[in-house]
């Protein structure tokens, strides 16, 4: 009796998983392997199944720490009980990877998925849906890498080949066209990337529903679009559909809420909805902070554009003390010469300068350029300090070193 009530659960959650319904999914998982346990099943292969789809779950959940737990588990026992190059050790290991491509370990996902994708072609052959999977989850790691044309050759292939095998509406097939699409976007191949949006928006919504999962994501997809083309209300319009949606399904706290929340902050920074910002900005930092730590990066990019509106709204005392606290941290998380640390301190510089305290720019200013001497490619912004500190040095009176980097101007 144990047991069927463990395969009842168990069925109930496969059914839920495959609605994206990943937080009830998970919670029957569980339920179906302490049933297990308690009948004296925890090492069967029933229950490595379950736990399988736990941590694919976890995954879809946002809840990644707990899915790499249990997917090396799910591994490790794959290859000792089936060698390492069955079809069920290959699937192990590609959701290992995935783990790790959701947590930004790019070099350790295209790692695994290159074997994966590999072995999966010598074992099930080329068009295999396994190993068209694999191939598009390789594809996803190249283009987060930059590597955008070997990114969309694969996504292509892919999509011809599920196209043939799944038809052209059937949801696996529409996620990778929703991938080629993003790809697009990231080439600057807009008009291609809208087009090919639009259709997997329109046909996700009427084959799995607007508030699935993936559904969601490609409309946040079709907003990034919109975003890139400086359409800015309707991308405003499409993030706030989708944040509203994830947060009544995923909760406020799950990743990709708080990711939606992000490219809010962006999208009205733009609009210069400086209000509106600063209430969403106040709330995220809070909840980054709480989640990630005050030193972790995400949580220093949304105080950096929270103090953002802050100094738009000349609210001086607060855009200050916070964007110190975000360069401090960032000097000590990141270094003096990363990227981040020397926006922070442009940032800042820029605070003092509306405020007319032109030797504290200053003096901000030129530590900049002296970082950024040495580097090559010098940063893209680096006319834009040696503005401000020309700027800085007439307003001090020092003519002689404002001439001097108008002429480091005309050498560049």
């Amino acid at each position: 009796m144990q047991t069927l009530h463990a395969n009842e659960a168990f069925s109930a959650g496969a059914y839920l998983k495959t609605q994206g319904q990943y937080r009830k999914a998970a919670e029957l998982f569980e339920t179906a392997l302490k049933m297990m346990k308690s009948a004296g099943q925890e090492d069967s292969d029933e229950a490595l199944v379950v736990k399988s789809y736990l941590s694919t779950t976890y995954l879809g959940d946002g809840r990644w720490d707990e899915a790499e737990k249990l997917e090396v588990e799910v591994l490790e026992r794959r290859k000792k009980q089936l060698g390492d190059t069955n079809p069920d050790t290959l699937q192990a290991a590609g959701n290992l990877a995935s783990v790790y491509y959701v947590q930004g370990r790019w070099e350790e996902a295209e790692k695994l998925e290159v074997e994966v994708s590999e072995q999966q072609a010598k074992v099930l052959g080329p068009e295999h849906l396994s190993t068209i999977t694999s191939r598009s989850n390789l594809a996803s790691i190249y283009s987060q890498q930059g590597r955008l044309d070997i990114a969309e050759e694969m996504y292509l292939e892919a999509v011809r080949l599920r196209c043939k095998l799944l038809g052209d509406e059937h949801p696996e097939t529409l996620v990778i066209m929703g991938c080629l699409a993003t790809t697009y976007r990231m080439q600057g191949k807009l008009t291609e990337a809208e087009k090919l949006q639009l259709d997997v928006v329109e046909k996700m919504a009427s084959i799995i529903g607007s508030e699935h999962p993936d559904a969601l994501h490609a409309t946040d997809m079709l907003a990034s679009i919109y975003y890139a083309q400086n359409r800015y209300e309707e991308a405003e319009i499409k993030q706030k559909e989708v944040l509203d949606r994830r947060r009544r399904i995923s909760g406020p706290q799950h990743p990709d809420t708080l990711r939606l929340a992000e490219r809010l902050i962006d999208t009205l920074q733009n609009q210069k909805k400086w209000s509106e910002s600063e209430a969403l900005g106040s709330s995220l930092l809070e909840q980054k902070t709480q989640l990630l730590g005050a030193k972790h990066p995400e949580t220093l990019w949304v105080a950096a554009k929270l103090a953002n509106a802050y100094h738009a709204q000349e609210n001086w005392v607060k855009a200050e003390n916070l964007q110190i606290d975000v360069l401090r941290k960032r000097r000590e998380v990141l270094g003096e010469d990363h990227p981040d640390t020397l926006q922070a301190t442009l940032d800042l510089a820029c605070i003092y300068s509306a405020q007319k305290r032109w030797e504290e720019s200053a003096s901000l200013l030129v530590s900049i350029v002296q970082r950024t001497k040495t580097m090559e490619p010098n940063p893209p912004n680096i006319q834009d300090v040696i503005r401000l500190l020309i700027t800085a040095y007439e307003k001090l009176e020092k003519q002689t070193e404002a001439q001097e980097l108008r002429d480091l101007m005309k050498e560049q």
